[in-house]
């Protein structure tokens, strides 16, 4: 998924000019780093991944078995392509 937010030059013209560097390009930043938090999407993998790493059952209402198993096979293929001696699958997963 990839999403474009709308133009942010607004925001960005009521920070503080007058600001010393450091501020200011911290001010410019957190506006950017709002609109990226504020457009961010999750999606079913998202969590499944959450509940596969961390060994839980947090989210398993938000994604179906179905879109697990999806997830999961998506993984399992993924890590099929890598061809390499000793691959230690466990650290893979991770």
């Amino acid at each position: 998924h990839f999403q474009v937010a709308s133009c942010i030059n607004d925001e960005l013209e009521r920070i503080d000019r007058s600001l010393p560097k450091p501020e200011l390009f911290a001010a410019i930043s957190a506006c950017i780093d709002q609109r990226i938090y504020r457009n961010y999407r999750m999606y079913p993998g998202n969590y499944v991944a959450y509940d596969w790493l961390n060994g839980t059952t947090e989210f398993t209402g938000i994604y179906s078995q179905e879109e697990k198993q999806q997830f999961v096979g998506y993984i399992e293929q993924q890590l099929g392509k890598i061809e390499i001696p000793n691959k230690d699958e466990a650290f893979l997963r991770e």
